[in-house]
């Protein structure tokens, strides 16, 4: 006699592995099968460019799927996940470290890295 499993496969959205299907459209966003995750990028209208996001890691995907009871959940979670990446993408205020390089004279020196090259 089989024993039935109470426990459900956790649900998945975004394309993996050998499947035909490389990518999966979920509100104005496009996530693309990339590597050990998937490349996130914002659609425009026709013929325009679609700007690159970020890149979704299977680890946050999987702790996306936990919390999420349903397939409507996740999708909510993955749509407000790039939806906070395009945020901090085209946030236009620099980020002001300080002291940071070793000044040639006056020992203070301000670096001045856009939010688009951190990596959170």
């Amino acid at each position: 006699m089989k024993k039935e499993s109470t426990e459900t496969a956790p649900l998945s959205i975004l394309p993996s592995g050998g499947g035909r299907k490389k990518s999966v459209t979920l509100g104005h966003f496009q996530f693309r099968k990339d590597l050990a995750g998937w490349r996130c990028s914002e659609i425009k209208g026709d013929g325009e460019k679609r700007p690159y996001l970020g890149y979704l890691s299977r680890a946050v995907y999987n702790a996306m799927q936990a919390e999420s009871p349903s397939r409507e959940d996740l999708e909510i979670k993955l749509i407000k996940w790039a939806e906070k990446k395009r945020e901090e993408r085209f946030r236009r205020e620099p980020l002001l470290l300080t002291g940071s390089i070793e000044p040639a004279g006056d020992g203070t020196k301000n670096v001045v890295i856009p939010h688009s090259l951190v990596d959170t």
